[in-house]
């Protein structure tokens, strides 16, 4: 999974946009995927997340719900 990560990195690099390299103990362990964050974080993600990154017909996950997929992914993430 590292490799996948560091592709996913490379390319978002080479677009120019943000992007940081995969945390230690997954994503999971980043303060990014923390469901008790502020209320910055979650409108974040539901302004970006949610509103551009989504196909218009997808489910929409909450915050919590995305936390939680991380985290249940974490082996893989």
């Amino acid at each position: 999974m590292d490799t996948l990560a560091r592709e996913v990195v490379t390319f978002t690099a080479a677009a120019k946009m943000i992007t940081s390299i995969r945390p230690s103990g997954s994503f999971a362990s980043s303060p990014a995927f923390n469901p008790t964050v502020s209320e910055v974080t979650i409108s974040a993600f539901e302004s970006i997340v949610l509103n551009q990154l989504l196909w218009p017909a997808a489910a929409r996950p909450s915050f919590e719900e995305c936390c939680a997929t991380v985290h249940a992914c974490s082996d893989a993430l």
